[in-house]
This record gives C-alpha cells, sequence and structure tokens, in this order.
C-alpha cells in the first residue's frame, strides 16, 4: 500500500490529506495520565509539609514540570527541581501504571505509522521521563524523535520544542501538524508555523484552545485521525 497524498495547507472548514509530520504532546493527549500524575505529586510534596491538591495542580497543568510544582508548591525553582526528583520514584513505583493511553491512541498511531507519517513526541515532562512512558506504553518505536522541556532550548510554550522535533524529523512547519490538549501547546505549534494545530478538549476549554492558536478542535483521537486524513482500516485496505 503507498502513502496517501499529502497535503501542506489542511483548512479548518475543509482538511484533507495527511500532513507531512505529526507532532504529539503526551500527557492529556495520548495518554490519561493527569490523575496518576496529580496524585504522585501531591503524595511528594505531602511528604514535604506542602498541602496542594489535585485540582490545583490539573488547573496548572501546561509549562514546564518544575513551573507547575513551583506555583502549586510554592516554592522556588531550584526546590521544585529537587521535588522532580523526589516524584520520579513515587509515580514509577506506585503511580505509573494508573496511565492508560486514551482511546484510540494505539490505532491513531499505528495507523500513522502505517501511512508512513513521521511522527514526533514533544512533551513538557523531562526527556528522560518521556521515554519512560513511552517503554512502558509500548511506543517507542512509534516515536524516533523525543523533545522534553529539557532537550531544546526552551520549554513550551516558546516554539523552540516544535522547531527542534521538525527539525529532527527533517520536515517544514507549513506542512505539519501538532496535536496537545493545553494553551501551552497551542502557542507552542503556532508560533514555530505548523499548518494545523489541534487542541485536545479534555482539560482546556474550546475558548481558551482557540485563543491560544488552534485550527481545530477535537474531543477525542478518533476526530484527531479524520481531521488529519488518516486512512481507517477499512480505507486503508481498498488501496
Amino acid at each position: 500500500m503507498s502513502p496517501a497524498p499529502r497535503n501542506t495547507a489542511l483548512r479548518d472548514d475543509a482538511p484533507t490529506g495527511l500532513p507531512a509530520a505529526v507532532l504529539f504532546d503526551l500527557d492529556g493527549t495520548l495518554i490519561d495520565s493527569l490523575r496518576s500524575m496529580t496524585e504522585a505529586l501531591v503524595e511528594t510534596l505531602a511528604a514535604r509539609g506542602r498541602a496542594v491538591t489535585v485540582e490545583a495542580i490539573v488547573a496548572a497543568f501546561g509549562p514546564p514540570f518544575e513551573e507547575v510544582i513551583a506555583s502549586v508548591g510554592g516554592v522556588s525553582l531550584e526546590e521544585a527541581a529537587d521535588v522532580a526528583d523526589a516524584y520520579v520514584p513515587v509515580y514509577y513505583g506506585r503511580y505509573v501504571h494508573r496511565a492508560l493511553a486514551l482511546p484510540g491512541a494505539d490505532a491513531l498511531i499505528a495507523r500513522l505509522a502505517a501511512v508512513e507519517v513521521p511522527r514526533a513526541l514533544v512533551t513538557s515532562r523531562r526527556e528522560d521521563n518521556a521515554h519512560a512512558m513511552l517503554a512502558h506504553r509500548g511506543w517507542t518505536e512509534r516515536f524516533p524523535v523525543v523533545v522534553g522541556h529539557d532537550t531544546a532550548a526552551a520549554a513550551k510554550p516558546h516554539p523552540a520544542p516544535a522547531l527542534h522535533a521538525l527539525a529532527a524529523l527533517e520536515v517544514e512547519a507549513r506542512g505539519a501538524a501538532f496535536v496537545g490538549d493545553t494553551a501551552e501547546d497551542m502557542a507552542c505549534a503556532r508560533d514555530a508555523g505548523l499548518a494545523t494545530v489541534v487542541g485536545m478538549t479534555h482539560i482546556r476549554s474550546e475558548r481558551e484552545l482557540r485563543a491560544a492558536g488552534a485550527t481545530h478542535l477535537a474531543a477525542d483521537l478518533a476526530t484527531v485521525g479524520a481531521l488529519l486524513g488518516v486512512p481507517t482500516p477499512s480505507a486503508g485496505s481498498s488501496r
């Protein structure tokens, strides 16, 4: 089966064809990890005498993890880095098994691979933690390029992470798509010049995502696949 034709100018009202590459955020976009991450962080901060709620952490998600910790925990960025280090064994020791792939994630990733659309992960996690999650999910081979908040010159919402991923994939921004779930994702992709910026409406409002740069909105990954023109198994089998 030959790859489907690719379109470099998908429009919000009539997306057609396939993008030249797709950049994905991870948490809240491909995996349902926010609850497990926030509960692990609540436990880590509590061990340091700082009481925070899951709801407060979810509301702060988007920036790099250390910035989230500093904001909700009322600590300096230096102490937040220490908290982040302490969080890792807590999360991967007792909480990571609760992080499940969102419905349709495995299918969408496999379908993009089948039609040879390059993929990258662009996340606010540290790069080593992102690799650990990919290994946990069995997705390591699916994402040859992984950009964490410590990989590029700056973190989301700066465009540097998206530009870093595009350079690694050797794809121009105007032909690529970005899928994320926060305003930081949208701004990163918008300012990097990506043609298609899909906002997942799990934790942020449609209005907030649009204002930050989303060109498309999706409630689930099946809708994302349709927006990007990814062939369904039945459509692909007829090629």
